[in-house]
């Protein structure tokens, strides 16, 4: 299943990161990227390599983009400008080429603490939360894991 993310916060910050993961996600963009010569590219034969160029709705450009695609793990980002409507504008494009349009949480789901904890700190918008949020690994969920872990192993 093709499911596509936007993975920063709504609506507050220059550049947005869109992510597809799943089977046919690098064709998908495929169809709506064209590089900076207007023309489409092959993005998952060169793993690591950023395009510069623009999404497409058809023969309208609707921003321009820095996308890098994995064909290995079948994942695309897309970094956009992050105004709410371009976001929009490029998660219904990609719903067209039928990719379901979930949560960055949903799009994480079964990560380890240490990535959610990496994920998360960005969106703190106070000192105490990224102290709370820093302390998950070592004193407070991964230590409750860890503890949980070893009361199971013990029985």
């Amino acid at each position: 299943m093709m499911r596509v993310a936007l993975m920063t916060p709504a609506g507050t910050a220059g550049i947005a990161v869109i992510q597809i993961k799943g089977a046919g996600s690098i064709a998908a963009a495929e169809k709506i990227f064209r590089s900076r010569q207007r023309r489409q590219v092959k993005l998952g034969e060169e793993p690591g390599r950023l395009w510069l160029g623009e999404i497409y709705d058809e023969q309208e450009p609707v921003d321009q983009v820095v996308v890098a695609a994995d064909s290995r793990r079948e994942e695309v980002d897309i970094n956009c400008h992050g105004g709410p409507r371009i976001v929009q504008r490029i998660l219904l494009l990609l719903q067209k080429e039928g990719a379901e349009v979930v949560s960055w949480e949903k799009m994480i789901g079964g990560r380890s603490i240490r990535e959610e904890v990496e994920l998360c700190l960005p969106r703190c918008r106070t000192r105490l939360g990224v102290l709370a949020i820093a302390a998950q690994e070592e004193r407070g969920l991964g230590a409750w894991a860890a503890e949980l872990a070893g009361r199971l192993e013990r029985r």
